[in-house]
């Protein structure tokens, strides 16, 4: 079928896009240029006869409405031009389209193969067209690096090819695809384990309290916004349990990193075939109650409390920042003076206040498509002169999905201060390629600048990051960081400043050469630590192919190595030395961030705290 240039006039809004008339029909459409004349393109349908003719028949009506009086000749009659590099880059892509589509197909009946391969697929649980797509393209890197057929036949894919040895590799990757699906059915692993309190000899009752965020605070109290926290009331009286039913410290701690290791290394080995971006850190912050059965007036028994935990229907989190105010506004000094259990992080700085901070945003963009919104990361580093750009990165998230998808989540939880050391993994969809990501918003990326005197200015923390206006950004989130390692470890500690912006709010104002300005939140301060070779390690699952899985080796001793200077465990718990240092220094760490207010009493977090009162919410377990 020829028409004269439909190409640029199929773009306009008032038509709908190739993609939609291919996916509509079920066919597949290649633009090609037209060999007779420059000012003419060619569409090529591929499918079943049924869905071609379907498909040319809508694009015919098309054409006949572009070439009608009511278009004018001006909307339509530009060239199409192409450089040399986007020349070669679509004829290679035609190539690959038409190979990709030739595998697609049923092979015509008497042709013979050297190698054919069956792989059952549960199509009741997995159902291929839901997963795969309507044509499985899904499987086109497997049709093209294996140069096979792979055609639905029954209740099974078919693998038809020439070489022997490249059907057995697609079997293996189809095989490994179904996994990829599983993979990301995952449910989120939750474990709540509990510090064992002893430093007053006794074990009191657990109560909850209402807490206020000092925006909320600010702003004036809502109840039905606070969130509920627990903390040991040292009030009152209580004892521990028996000695056989509640084990000494030194073993609970002992026992609780070996949940924490098993966890992790159950949870790598779920993910082999998962792919996506990947991150997995340990977090400080207030210790939430989200769903949970309510106490009796005095309190939850630590034993009641314990088994609550257990319970399918419990639900609680860490907060995302540390939660107190006082404990914020002196969070980077303290640990600026921790000289006895940090290092600076970077090569050739001499103390901890020397080292600089470095400044990252991370932005939701809105996807009307419902496939998941847009995550836009980037990373900023100040020379001196100007602010450049290190590091940028666009994914997608799950949809229905403001936030990573969470993969793991163990807090470890100290009742007597309310807080917990949350190890969390998340993850975000992959975009492998810019050419995923829609041109208006590769525009809008190019056009983000930073205020580098907003950014500078640590003591009136105000937005830096500008972007233009336009586009349905949901929020902003920019952080400035300060990123340090524990000594003797290859654990890095990131202590950092938030600043979350909101621009969905409907008194969202314009700033002056800001662009919107949104409602913006006031600075919270968030505690992080990591291992350096998780970010390596995890890296690769962005980068899988279809049907392939990671190849990193799981063993505690990679994940949770001995300190430096420490050497080889001499007794048989070798492989958990690892993970028990690493939970005595997140104490340590801890107790420097607030040993200078417990030293004068409590802090001002009391203003923030009242009672939980007793049935103002619905039981929930």
């Amino acid at each position: 079928m020829e028409n004269q240039d439909p190409h640029q006039a199929l773009k306009t809004a008032s038509f709908p896009k190739l993609e939609q008339l291919a996916n509509e029909t079920g066919t597949h459409i290649q633009v090609k240029r037209s060999e007779k004349s420059g000012n003419n393109v060619v569409l090529l349908f591929w499918g079943q006869k049924q869905q071609v003719d379907a498909a040319k028949a809508i694009a015919n009506k098309w054409v006949s409405e572009l070439g009608g009086e009511s278009v004018k000749a001006k909307a339509w009659a530009k060239l199409w031009s192409l450089t040399p590099d986007l020349k070669q880059r679509l004829e290679k892509k035609l190539v690959d389209d038409e190979q990709r589509q030739a595998f697609r197909q049923t092979p015509e009946t008497g042709i013979t193969f050297p190698a054919i391969g069956n792989v059952l697929w549960p199509a009741d649980e997995y159902h291929p067209v839901e997963v795969l797509g309507k044509s499985y393209e899904a499987l086109d890197p497997i049709r093209m690096d294996c140069r096979c057929y792979i055609v639905w036949d029954d209740d099974a894919f078919k693998l038809m090819g020439r070489d022997k040895e490249m059907v057995r590799t697609a079997a293996i990757r189809v095989r490994g695809a179904l996994f990829h699906v599983v993979a990301r059915q995952m449910d989120v692993r939750s474990i709540y384990i509990l510090q064992l309190p002893i430093e007053h000899g006794a074990l009191l009752n657990i109560r909850p309290w209402k807490y206020y965020a000092p925006d909320q605070l600010r702003r004036g109290v809502d109840p039905d916004k606070a969130q509920t926290l627990v903390r040991a009331d040292m009030n009152r009286s209580g004892s521990l349990p028996e000695a056989d039913i509640l084990l000494d410290s030194t073993l609970r701690s002992r026992l609780n990193a070996i949940k924490i290791r098993d966890t992790t290394i159950e949870l790598l080995e779920g993910l082999r075939y998962y792919k996506g971006n990947v991150k997995m850190e340990f977090r400080l912050g207030n210790f939430m109650l989200l769903r949970y059965r309510h106490p009796s007036a005095d309190g939850w028994q630590f034993e009641d409390f314990e088994n609550m935990l257990s319970q399918q229907q419990f639900k609680g989190a860490v907060s995302q920042v540390l939660g107190d105010e006082e404990l914020e506004e002196m969070l980077l000094k303290r640990i600026m003076q921790a000289d006895h259990l940090l290092e600076p992080s970077s090569t050739g700085t001499a103390t901890l206040e020397d080292e600089r901070p470095t400044y990252s945003a991370k932005i939701n963009i809105h996807n009307p498509n419902g496939t998941g919104n847009y995550l836009y990361e980037l990373v900023f580093e100040d020379s001196g002169r100007m602010f450049q750009c290190t590091s940028q990165n666009w994914s997608k998230l799950d949809p229905d999905c403001s936030s990573p998808t969470k993969l793991l989540d163990v807090p470890l939880i100290d009742l007597q201060k309310g807080s917990a050391w949350a190890l969390e993994a998340s993850a975000t969809q992959v975009v492998s390629d810019e050419s995923q990501v829609p041109s208006i918003l590769l525009s809008f990326a190019e056009r983000l600048a930073v205020d580098p005197r907003r950014a500078r200015d640590h003591a009136n923390p105000t937005r830096f990051l500008w972007f233009p206006e336009g586009l349905p950004v949901n929020y902003c989130d920019q952080k400035v960081s300060w990123t340090f390692k524990l000594i003797g470890s290859m654990y890095h500690v990131e202590v950092a400043r938030h600043q979350h912006i909101d621009l969905k709010k409907a008194d969202a104002v314009i700033g002056r050469g800001m662009g919107p300005l949104g409602m913006m939140e006031k600075p919270r301060w968030s505690v992080t630590v990591y291992h350096e070779g998780w970010g390596a390690s995890l890296a690769t699952h962005a980068n899988l192919k279809v049907g392939e899985c990671t190849t990193y080796p799981i063993e505690a001793t990679k994940w949770f190595p001995e300190d430096h200077n420490t050497g080889h465990a001499s007794n048989t718990h070798e492989d958990q030395e690892g993970c028990v240092s690493l939970m005595e220094k997140l104490i340590k760490l801890e107790r420097v961030i607030r040993e200078k207010i417990e030293a004068n009493g409590r802090s001002n977090t009391a203003e923030y705290f009242e009672p939980e009162i007793n049935g103002h919410q619905d039981s929930l377990l």
